[in-house]
């Protein structure tokens, strides 16, 4: 049931992505389902609502729910919404976004990854990937991409970017499978690697070709590629980066693997993949 005009629901934010605007900023809904919505901002950009358990996304107001509450229930596409006062008021709702921490990953400015123990952290990541069968679509597809850029990360291959290019809108949704895997395979690019000339360097010049390439894919899709372009991905993805590249308890790493694996049905399997053949390009050198 919807709220009525007079007394909106009230709802106030956990987290606020990077990207999302922090003074006032005016749009309209362009889509809504049960856990998200997505509002098209008035210069053509893109902010999602989205529910406080997914944990700070790029671009995305995160948001504790009520006990069934569904977007879908409370938004209708082409309603207008508007911020003002630090209070976000879209449809039946009024979000205060006041309190909200932000979230921004800042993967360049983490430890260099732990290469002690690291080649049987990737193993285990591998082999959750496979159990849960979610990658399997792109795997059939994209195999031979995904050891070609494992192997190219390694070497930091000059050809990189335009081997994961070829990966953008691969697959259905609005965040492709071949999308998902290059977020993953940026953020290892990014992790720790401020520190690294060479692979800061290299991070850089890929992103910057996944970038200039983005616009051949969904909208939805183009505002975490450019995010993870700089470095910035979902807290999940985040939290699994750090665990792949550190040398931890076990069952911190197994935790971490199976949020990330639960974003979405494909998205955080298919990060994950990425996030592991992007990690070679930790093995340069010293231990």
């Amino acid at each position: 049931m919807r709220a009525s005009a007079a007394s909106p629901l009230r709802l106030a934010a956990s987290r606020i992505g990077g990207g999302v605007p922090l003074a006032s900023f005016s749009g309209r809904v362009v889509g809504a389902t049960a856990r998200s919505a997505l509002i098209e901002l008035s210069d053509g950009g893109l902010v999602a609502l989205i529910a406080d358990a997914s944990g700070g996304v790029p671009a995305a107001v995160s948001l504790p729910l009520p006990a069934g509450f569904e977007f879908a229930g409370h938004l209708r596409v082409g309603e207008p919404c508007a911020a003002r006062g630090g209070i976000l008021r879209v449809g039946a709702l009024a979000i205060d976004l006041r309190g909200a921490r932000p979230w921004r990953a800042e993967l360049n400015s983490l430890p260099p990854p732990e290469r002690i123990g690291l080649s049987a952290r990737r193993a285990l990541l591998a082999e959750l990937i496979g159990e849960s069968g979610r990658a399997e679509a792109l795997l059939r597809i994209a195999e031979d991409r995904n050891d070609r850029l494992a192997r190219a990360a390694g070497t930091l291959d000059p050809r990189t970017g335009e081997t994961l290019v070829a990966l953008l809108g691969m697959g259905e949704g609005t965040t492709p499978a071949g999308d998902d895997f290059v977020v993953g395979y940026l953020a290892s690019l990014w992790t720790g690697s401020k520190p690294d000339t060479q692979r800061s360097e290299f991070a850089a010049r890929v992103s910057r070709r996944v970038a200039e390439e983005s616009t051949s894919t969904t909208r939805t899709s183009r505002v975490y590629l450019m995010a993870a372009a700089q470095g910035d991905v979902a807290e999940r993805l985040y939290d699994l980066a750090v665990c792949l590249a550190t040398a931890g308890p076990a069952s911190t790493f197994d935790a971490a693997m199976r949020a990330a694996l639960d974003i979405g049905h494909t998205s955080g399997a298919c990060a994950a993949l990425g996030l592991r053949a992007g990690s070679l390009s930790w093995d340069r050198g010293p231990v």
